[in-house]
């Protein structure tokens, strides 16, 4: 019949991709066959056909093969990575196997937007299938961690904030600073005192948005301590930029201290002090604030009276519109 005569010839051109083994065609074939059956109610024997069709142009085998020619970025590659997003579910386990053996980011990028793409809600179970000892694949890990939007962190996803890699523990911050985990102000915490300055920077930053006491508390005490003086001068710079985002009263009174320090060798000297002192008092809007700055604003040395004047006249225009802002609001 009419019926066995096409399905006879669809055969054997599925026979010929299948022997050809061309992604782009196998592809089209999987999507072909499942438009058709969802595009209409089939009889059960048509059905039953589509599906033998879609088994063999997505067989084991045939990911397999596909699977060993991914070996670095090349032309083929998004061909086969488009022909395992259409078989679904059934590539996720073959593409673990690929993903610890290929090489290059952009690869393992576009391997691991498969992942997510086919594994659905198992996705999560992918991750803990990833082997973490490979410094690549556990920047994979978090960047699938980071793609999906994950809530909250798994035990081994926590522990790659302190791995040896430092892009993975980048990667790691962002997730870290996203997610609402009752763990993040800790692992934030523990990155600030990373050997990596850069790690460091980014984990108090992360943290100083969290808006969590332990975060002033902690902050607090580097920069009243001798740690201060094992820093960088930038970072020095950014500490005190940040105690002054997320400092209160309590923190005025320790900068009042702080520049009057001379004697102990680890502050440095007096100048120096009170440089990093402005860089905190120019951004906590308190009138305890604005009297700590002017008070230096009448220092003996020029640069320091200049650098706090200026600052002065920021912060008091910053404070200013402040309060008419909240009483146009109260109004």
């Amino acid at each position: 019949s009419a019926v066995r005569d096409v399905s006879g010839v669809v055969e054997r051109i599925v026979e010929y991709a299948v022997a050809e083994m061309n992604p782009h065609t196998l592809r089209r074939i999987i999507t072909l066959v499942s438009n058709f059956k969802h595009e209409q109610q089939l009889p059960e024997s048509i059905d039953a056909f589509c599906d033998r069709i879609a088994a063999k142009v997505s067989d084991s085998t045939i990911i397999q093969s596909l699977g060993e020619r991914l070996k670095f970025w090349n032309s083929d590659s998004e061909e086969i990575l488009s022909y395992f997003t259409a078989v679904g579910p059934p590539v996720v386990n073959p593409l673990l196997i690929v993903l610890h053996n290929v090489e290059g980011d952009k690869l393992h990028r576009k391997i691991c937007d498969v992942l997510i793409k086919t594994s659905g809600e198992d996705i999560t179970d992918v991750i803990e299938k990833l082997d973490i000892d490979n410094s690549e694949v556990a920047y994979d890990a978090v960047y699938i961690a980071n793609q999906i939007g994950m809530k909250k962190m798994t035990p081994k996803i926590k522990e790659l904030l302190f791995y040896p890699d430092v892009q993975v523990k980048e990667e790691m911050l962002k997730l870290v600073a996203r997610v609402d985990d009752p763990s993040a102000v800790d692992l934030l915490l523990g990155a600030m005192t990373d050997e990596n300055k850069q790690i460091r920077v980014h984990a108090m930053e992360a943290a100083a948005k969290k808006e969590d006491p332990r975060v002033l508390e902690r902050i607090t005490e580097v920069a009243f301590s001798k740690e201060l003086s094992e820093r960088a001068a930038d970072e020095q710079e950014l500490i005190f930029k940040v105690l002054g985002k997320i400092g209160d009263a309590g923190t005025v009174e320790e900068l009042k201290k702080f520049v009057e320090k001379k004697s102990i060798p680890y502050f440095g000297k007096g100048r120096e002090n009170k440089f990093l002192a402005i860089l905190a008092l120019e951004n906590i809007m308190s009138p305890a604030s604005l009297n700590l700055l002017k008070k230096l604003a009448n220092d003996s040395n020029d640069q320091v009276k200049t650098r706090a004047g200026l600052s002065y006249d920021s912060l008091y225009k910053a404070m200013k519109e402040e309060r008419a802002k909240r009483s146009l609001w109260e109004s």
